[in-house]
């Protein structure tokens, strides 16, 4: 499913590419939780160029091959990549692989909660095996730098923010996330952030800490059906 969107556009959601980078500079770094084949991590690490750095995260094994081969295609020095889950603990889960020889959309499997087998016009999800997935949390990395995360994890959004709260008050990035409903991640609106539906399609929130607020207000200003243009420094 997101392979021939990649394919045809050079990414999944073209749109959502380039919302990421209006909020990411040159020499940032930018993790992406949920990387999938890399449909945003690739193109991304050109954008933060060979001074900054892409930190990826995708736990099925036959995935993230696919992963680390695209970055490999492209010659992309600046990507760092985990065969890992990022959630509130660490652990090693049993769980069912997503198929890769049978249609399937892969992008969907998850690693909490995994859904069953389904075959529909709309959803096709498909299983091949199990695998052992290693669990870390975000705090583990001690990373030195954070810029900009990427949350895409079918349903753990809650479990990658308890396990990476001390990198995230630190730091205090800015998070797009996929999340269902309310006002925005309540973790988030708790420490401090604003969080703004961004691109209701793919339920896509960006949540910004209240004190960088004022530099990136145009997020809510934005019609319906209408593109974000970033305001220049």
């Amino acid at each position: 499913v997101v392979s021939n969107f990649v394919r045809r556009e050079g990414t999944f959601e073209p749109e959502e590419l380039e919302l990421f980078k209006s909020l990411v500079h040159e020499g940032d770094v930018y993790c992406d939780l949920g990387s999938h084949v890399g449909s945003y991590a690739v193109p991304m690490a050109s954008h933060v160029g060979i001074n900054g750095r892409v930190y990826a995260f995708e736990p099925f094994r036959l995935v993230f091959q696919l992963l680390m081969g695209n970055v490999a295609i492209n010659g992309l020095a600046n990507v760092y990549g985990n065969n890992v889950a990022v959630g509130a603990k660490a652990e090693v889960r049993s769980v069912k692989s997503p198929a890769l020889t049978r249609s399937s959309n892969i992008g969907a499997t998850s690693v909490y909660n995994q859904a069953r087998e389904h075959y529909g016009e709309n959803q096709v999800l498909q299983y091949e095996g199990t695998e052992n997935v290693k669990v870390i949390t975000f705090d583990s990395l001690n990373l030195q730098k954070v810029n900009f995360m990427k949350i895409d994890v079918e349903g753990a959004l809650d479990k990658v923010l308890r396990g990476g709260q001390r990198t995230i008050k630190r730091f205090r990035p800015i998070i797009a996330c996929e999340h269902g409903e309310g006002n925005g991640p309540p973790l988030l609106l708790e420490w401090g952030y604003k969080c703004v539906l961004a691109l209701p399609i793919h339920e896509l929130w960006v949540c910004v800490p209240k004190e960088s607020w004022a530099k990136y207000s145009w997020l809510a200003d934005v019609p319906e059906g209408g593109r974000y243009q970033a305001q220049q420094d």
